[in-house]
């Protein structure tokens, strides 16, 4: 399920009773956009264009409409991403969990390999047990080597020993 689809499901549920938003509602709108990762001064940003722009009745619909039409005002568009030609380049992934940071890496490999580019997954986080053992299966399905270490180990000498087999090893290699 999507970020925003979890937003409209939780404030589907507020709406089910009759009488727009309440402060309590306008708190738990409040705590999703937070879970969501937007930090505390765009969440504020956020509910403050929100509360201007909705009457006090405002619909499931509008309230979802305008929150859209603020998101994509406050939010940057994505930039699409620029793959390097210089090697070895290296391809940095960070966020919350369950926001998708593996298989964007699986896909972003797969299409490199595509290109005939030859792609190194790294397992970087070493203190989330299975983030290392997912990126190694999907090594295994892509058929491309895989580095990771012991978990609770130094995400450095992880991202060391990667750049060192990059720098080393075949032409051509991306270490993602």
């Amino acid at each position: 399920m999507s970020w925003f689809s979890k937003v409209k499901e939780s404030l589907g549920a507020l709406f089910q009773r009759k009488g727009g938003l309440r402060e309590e509602d306008w708190e738990s709108l409040q705590l999703l956009l937070l879970e969501g990762d937007l930090g505390p001064v765009l969440t504020e940003q956020i509910l403050e264009g929100l509360r201007k722009a909705l009457p006090r009745s405002a619909t499931l619909e509008e309230t979802m409409a305008e929150l859209r039409a603020t998101l994509r005002v406050v939010i940057p568009p994505s930039i699409p991403l620029q793959v390097s030609v210089q090697v070895p380049s290296v391809y940095l992934f960070t966020g919350v969990n369950g926001a998708g940071k593996t298989t964007s890496i699986a896909k972003l490999a797969a299409d490199l390999k595509g290109k005939g580019l030859r792609s190194l997954l790294v397992g970087g986080d070493t203190f989330r047990a299975a983030a290392g053992e997912q990126l190694n299966i999907w090594a295994q399905r892509l058929g491309l080597p895989f580095i990771g270490h012991e978990m609770g180990g130094d995400p450095s000498a992880v991202v060391f020993d990667a750049m060192e087999m990059a720098a080393t090893g075949a032409n051509r290699l991306s270490t993602i």
